[in-house]
C-alpha cells in the first residue's frame, strides 16, 4: 500500500509554481529604448565624439611620409634608409612603409628619432600630428606625419556572453559597441544599472547608466575613454536560477514527482486512497 499525504503533495507543487514564476524575466527588463523620451522618426543631429587624449602607456603609431622617402627614412627606423621597404620591396608611388610603434612613458613623453623626448600626454592624435609636422617640415618640406592610436581598450565584466578586454585600431568607442563586441547582454543583464568606471590623472569616476532609457544617448559617458571598466551587473532573477548539475537533479525529482502524482490520481479515482 502507498501512502502519500496529498497535503504536502499540494503545497509542494504550488511552491514550485512560485518559484518557476519568480525566476521570470519581463519583457519590460530586455527591450532597450522603451523608456524615456520616444525614439523620434526625423533625422537628429549628433555631436561628434570627444576627443581621444593620449595618455601615458598608450601605444601611437608614427609614420613619416614624403615623395622624397630618403629624406623620411631616419624618422621612420624600422625602413631602411635608401627609402625602400625592408625585404626589397620598393615603394609604390610614394606609398607607406611599415610604421613605427612608441609607447608613452610615465612622464608622458615619447622618444621620436633625431628629437629625443616629445611631450605628447594630453594632446589628441591630430594635435601630435600638427606638432610634428611642425618639428619635421624644416627637413622635409612636404612632410606627411600619421598618427593613430593602437591600443585603445576597455574591459566589459559582469552579465554579458563574453566578458573580458575590448581593444580597437580607432579612438572612439561607445558603451554599446563595447557590450555588442563582448557577445551582447545576457537575458539576466540588469540593463537599467550599467556601471563605468573611469579613471583619469588619478581621479577615479563612477556613472551607472540605464540602457533601457533613450537618455543613455546623451550621457557623457556613451562614449567610453581608454581604460573604462564597463560592469553589467545582474538582475535579482538569477538568484533563483539553479545550477546546471542542481537543475539536472530536480529534472529527475521533477520526473518521480509526474509519476507520483498519476498513481495519485489514480488511486483517488479508483477509491483506493
Amino acid at each position: 500500500m502507498l501512502f502519500i499525504n496529498r497535503n504536502s503533495l499540494f503545497l509542494g507543487s504550488i511552491l514550485l509554481v512560485v518559484t518557476l514564476m519568480s525566476s521570470c524575466v519581463g519583457i519590460d527588463q530586455l527591450v532597450n529604448f522603451k523608456q524615456g523620451a520616444p525614439i523620434p522618426d526625423e533625422v537628429v543631429d549628433v555631436p561628434p565624439p570627444p576627443e581621444f587624449e593620449i595618455q601615458t602607456d598608450d601605444i601611437l603609431q608614427i609614420q613619416v611620409v614624403s615623395s622624397n622617402m630618403q629624406l623620411a627614412a631616419p624618422y621612420n627606423p624600422f625602413m631602411p634608409s635608401d627609402g625602400r621597404m625592408a625585404g626589397g620591396g620598393g615603394m609604390r608611388g610614394g606609398d607607406e612603409t611599415g610604421p613605427m610603434s612608441y609607447l608613452v612613458g610615465k612622464d608622458g613623453t615619447i622618444f621620436f628619432p633625431r628629437f629625443g623626448r616629445v611631450e605628447v600626454s594630453g594632446l589628441s592624435t591630430a594635435e601630435i600630428t600638427d606638432k610634428l609636422t611642425e618639428m619635421l617640415r624644416p627637413a622635409i618640406n612636404d612632410v606627411v606625419v600619421k598618427v593613430r592610436v593602437l591600443n585603445f581598450r576597455v574591459t566589459v565584466t559582469g552579465e554579458v556572453r563574453s566578458p573580458g578586454p575590448v581593444s580597437v585600431p580607432e579612438e572612439s568607442l561607445t558603451i554599446l559597441e563595447a557590450i555588442g563586441m563582448s557577445g551582447d547582454f545576457t537575458e539576466f543583464s540588469n540593463r537599467e544599472n550599467v556601471l563605468v568606471v573611469r579613471e583619469v590623472d588619478g581621479q577615479r569616476t563612477f556613472k551607472r547608466l540605464n540602457v533601457l532609457t533613450t537618455e543613455v544617448f546623451d550621457s557623457p559617458y556613451y562614449y567610453l575613454q581608454q581604460g573604462d571598466l564597463v560592469y553589467v551587473e545582474p538582475l535579482k532573477q538569477k538568484s533563483g536560477i539553479l545550477s546546471n548539475e542542481a537543475r539536472a537533479t530536480f529534472s529527475i525529482i521533477g520526473g518521480v514527482s509526474s509519476v507520483v502524482s498519476l498513481v495519485v490520481t489514480i488511486l483517488a479515482v479508483t477509491g483506493t486512497i
